[in-house]
């Protein structure tokens, strides 16, 4: 279902819980919607979403509407961790990250 789950087993090989999830998309705007709402339905203790852009203005642009999804789908919790790593073609440093703890006073 996604690109990386790291799951902390039990010595029987049962899940107790997901630490990290990660979706990365190198494609076009909607194909980095369709991976990020896999993160919203998986329950981990942080959820990576990895993707593209051509400027900054479009990463904050996607981060804000990432954020707008967390506070709108309803299964979203108190401290739901987040954290959008892109690289951004042609500027330097090329690399950004945000991080967006949900709250439930939003």
């Amino acid at each position: 279902m996604c690109d990386i789950v790291y799951a902390d087993l039990n010595q029987e090989g049962w899940t107790r819980a997901i630490p990290l999830v990660m979706e990365c998309e190198w494609g076009e705007e909607g194909d980095v919607w369709d991976d990020f709402q896999k993160l919203l339905i998986i329950r981990a203790g942080i959820r990576v979403m990895i993707f593209a852009a051509n400027s900054r203005d479009e990463v904050l642009r996607l981060v804000s509407k990432f954020c707008e999804w967390i506070e709108n789908f309803r299964l979203s919790q108190g401290g739901d961790r987040y954290l959008s790593a892109s690289y951004v073609h042609a500027e330097s440093p090329p690399f950004s990250v945000e991080e967006y703890v949900y709250s439930l006073e939003q």
